[in-house]
């Protein structure tokens, strides 16, 4: 048996050999990924956060004018139009008893946001709640 015995070892040499040589190639590739990933993370475009319910590319004439948001306690802040609960609406009120997953679907947005959203229009009586679907109020 010292014939396995010497094949067996020769095997485990021969694999010990062969990932000493190796080694430095895989380091080589593992830095050259996290440079790769780096610079990646660099290219990738930087997308600035909206508040909820803004449509993209909207901006405030007080944010236009500061650069920067105005904020108030005492007072609600109110947008000139163009919020999402709006495009709600005059979506309610061309499809009356429509639901929130069908709302999210022609509005393109997820459904989450919009029991939000609805239940700020019912407390500002601009739409009703019958059954699962909505009308204009």
């Amino acid at each position: 048996m010292p014939t396995g015995r010497n094949f067996l070892a020769r095997q485990r040499d021969q694999i010990t050999k062969r990932l000493d040589e190796l080694r430095p190639l895989y380091d080589e590739y593992l830095a050259l990924e996290k440079a790769h990933e780096a610079l990646e993370r660099l290219e990738a475009p930087v997308r600035r956060r909206r508040g909820p319910g803004r449509p993209p590319g909207r901006r405030t004439s007080a944010t236009k004018a500061r650069g920067r948001r105005r904020t108030t306690a005492t007072r609600r802040r109110t947008r000139a139009g163009g919020t999402r609960a709006d495009d709600a609406v005059k979506v309610i009120k061309a499809n009356p008893g429509i639901t929130i997953p069908e709302l999210a679907e022609k509005l393109k947005i997820r459904p989450n946001y919009l029991y939000r959203v609805t239940g700020q229009l019912q407390k500002e009586r601009r739409i009703k709640k019958r059954g699962r679907g909505f009308h204009a109020a």
